[in-house]
C-alpha cells in the first residue's frame, strides 16, 4: 500500500521535471478517470479515494506552476509594452541623442518629463497586473 502511494506521488514530480506540464496533466487526469485500470494493475483493495486525492493535489500543483509561468509572461509583456510607448520612446531617443548638462534647461526638462511619463506608465501597468493576479490565483478554486 505505501509503495503504491509513493508511486503516485513520484509520477507528477518526475514528469514536471522532464516533460511538459500539459503531458503530466493529461496523464494524471486519465489515470484519475480510469479507476478500472488502477484496479486491474494493482489489487482489489485499492483505496481509490486516497489515490484520487493524491492525484488531485498533484494536478493542483501543476496548475499553480502554470499560473506562475503565465504571470511571468504577463510581466515581460508589460515591460515590452512600456518600452514601445510613443512618448516614452521619443523622449528616450531625445535624451540619448542630446548630452545632458545640468545647466541646459531644455535637456533637463526633457529628462524630467521622460522620467514622469515612464513612472506613470509603469504605475498604470502595475495596477493592471494587480487586477489580473487575483483572477489567476482564484481560477483554480
Amino acid at each position: 500500500m505505501e509503495d503504491l502511494i509513493e508511486f503516485f506521488e513520484f509520477i507528477p514530480v518526475n514528469f514536471v521535471n522532464e516533460l511538459d506540464t500539459e503531458i503530466t496533466t493529461v496523464f494524471l487526469t486519465e489515470l484519475k478517470n480510469d479507476s478500472q485500470i488502477m484496479h486491474d494493475m494493482f489489487c482489489e483493495d485499492v483505496e481509490f479515494d486516497l489515490y484520487n486525492e493524491i492525484i488531485n493535489k498533484q494536478l493542483q500543483l501543476i496548475n499553480e506552476i502554470q499560473m506562475l509561468v503565465y504571470e511571468k509572461d504577463i510581466q515581460e509583456t508589460i515591460v515590452n509594452v512600456c518600452c514601445t510607448k510613443d512618448k516614452y520612446s521619443k523622449l528616450l531617443e531625445y535624451v540619448n541623442l542630446h548630452i545632458f548638462y545640468e545647466n541646459d534647461e531644455e535637456n533637463f526638462n526633457c529628462l524630467l518629463e521622460y522620467r514622469e511619463i515612464r513612472s506613470d506608465i509603469l504605475k498604470k501597468e502595475w495596477e493592471k497586473l494587480k487586477m489580473i493576479k487575483p483572477y489567476l490565483y482564484n481560477q483554480n478554486n
